[in-house]
This record gives C-alpha cells, structure tokens and sequence, in this order.
C-alpha cells in the first residue's frame, strides 16, 4: 500500500467527496492514495458512519473518514461491481455472488447469483428501501436485506442501472429506451426514446440522475414520470461514469477523472479536472464517487 498527502488543486465545492479507481487511488479533498496499486476499486457505499469500498480483486476495505483504510480484505475472486446500502446493510454484487454486512468487516457467506436470476447481474440499484438487480434479459429481483430476494417481472435489457425510490423504479436500456415500474419491479411500461443509458442511476429531492458520454440524465419522480431527459455536460469524451446524491447535492465523476457538481440534477457546474496541489494530472480511471457525509 502506499499513499501520499498531495492535497488536490482547489477546494472540492461545495461538498467533498471520495473519487475511487485503477492503480489503487483513492483521492480526497486532502490527501491521494493508492491502496494496492495492483487495486481497481469499482464501487463505493456510504452507511452506518462507514465507507465501504469494493475491488475487482474481490476486496473490501473500510474507512470511517474516507481517508484511513483498512487492509483489504479478500470476500470473492470476482470484481465487487456494486456496493449498496440500504436499511442499515450494505451489499456486494459482483458477477457471480452477492455478499452483505452490517459493519462492512463481517460478510455473510456468498449467495450465488444464478439462485436469484439467471443469466448473471448486467444492472443494478437502490432506494426507497429496495436494493434491486436485472439480467441481461431486463428480468428483475429484488431484496430489502440483501438475503432473501423476490424474483419481478421484465423491464429494461441491456440496462446497467436501475434507479430506485419509494415510489418506483426505472431503467434505461443500451438503447435508450426508458422503463418504469410503480410496484417495486413487478410490472414494468415503457417510456419514452432518448440517446443516453446511465452506468449508474442516483436518487435525490424527488428527482433520478445518471450520466453517459458527454450527457447527464435526469427524470422527475411524479406518476406523470415518462421521460428521461438530457443535458450536455463537457464534451463527447467525458464518459460519466457514476452520479452520488448527499447533502441536498448531485455529484458526477467522468472515467478520466472530471467532476461536476448540480443542485437540481439538471443544471451542473463546468467540469473540473482531479489534479494534485502541483497541478498534475492523476494518473487513473476513476469508477466511483460518494460524497462525504
């Protein structure tokens, strides 16, 4: 493990967060780090006062500041795609098993994914209390505690994410077709055409955002919700990898390491580029974002 105390060029307004990717790095408003520079840390989850971070390695680490790690701990041999937390459990969703925890240290024994839904997990999500998957097929289960899930109906295919919420759920095929579901994934109708499929759908004030190249989505979470519409962020090249929501704001981090910051979810901020206090550009794919509580 190695590690540094560069601070990053300017102040991460106006919230902070935690930007995870290749090489190991983990980088914060005060401090870039590569924990195992062999590491791609894939995916990030706050909850219970924790950070839980997941590897394609199958590591989990954890962190009460986002700063100090644990020594990773190996869980599966398979990438950790998602981590989720909801109802005071976090989960692990890989390629072949599904994983939970209480405290981010302790994980249950694995959970073959082909016992819940064929064909392996293509997307994911959570909220409103759920955490949900869909196979490559647009079929769809569900879980509140990450153990015991319900297998739903079809909804979007070829779909990386699903957003969540109390109310319903949506997803966005390869092909920009949006789906939406008023009974927790039951029953899906489809929506609107657009050109933009989100790698990874948030939730926040009432409102589902996710990005694309050079776009960032957004759809309103009323019975009237039929569209996912589109605003350009940055250029074609930035590919907006993943989208967090906390303290009242909407965070997106590009691949190449750009991040943009939105009130609304629909009006956002020029990109600005992860860089060190020298000025130099950080030298990783970025995967994840989450914003510091």
């Amino acid at each position: 493990m190695t590690s540094s105390n560069r601070t990053i060029a300017g102040e991460f307004n106006p919230v902070n967060f935690i930007a995870i990717g290749s090489n190991g790095y983990i980088v914060t408003p005060t401090k870039i780090q590569q924990l195992g520079t062999t590491e791609a840390w894939k995916s990030i989850a706050y909850g219970n006062g924790k950070y839980v971070i997941g590897s394609t390695f199958g590591n989990i680490s954890t962190s009460t500041d986002g700063e100090n790690w644990t020594t990773p701990k190996k869980i599966d041999s398979n990438p950790w795609q998602w981590i989720m937390y909801e109802n005071g459990i976090f989960v692990a969703v890989g390629s072949s098993y599904i994983s939970t925890s209480r405290d981010g240290i302790i994980w249950t024994e694995l959970i073959p994914i082909s016992s819940i839904i064929s064909g392996g997990v293509q997307g994911a999500g959570h909220g409103g209390g759920f955490f949900a998957i869909s196979n490559n097929n647009g079929y769809t289960a569900t879980s509140t505690d990450g153990v015991t899930w319900t297998r739903k109906g079809k909804g979007a295919t070829s779909s990386y994410a699903i957003g969540c919420s109390e109310n319903r759920f949506i997803s966005v095929t390869n092909g920009g077709y949006l789906y939406v579901s008023e009974d927790a994934g039951q029953n899906w109708k489809l929506g609107s055409t657009g050109n933009i499929s989100p790698h990874k759908i948030t939730y926040g004030k009432g409102v589902f955002v996710g990005g694309y190249h050079g776009k960032i989505g957004y759809a309103f979470d009323t019975e009237y919700l039929n569209s996912f519409y589109e605003t350009t962020v940055g250029t074609s090249e930035d590919e907006w990898i993943s989208t967090d929501f906390g303290k009242e704001t909407f965070i997106s981090i590009s691949k190449a390491g750009k991040y943009v910051i939105s009130s609304d979810g629909e009006n956002w901020t020029d990109p600005v580029e992860l860089k060190d206090s020298e000025n130099n550009v950080i030298k990783a794919v970025f995967y994840d974002v989450c914003i510091i509580q």
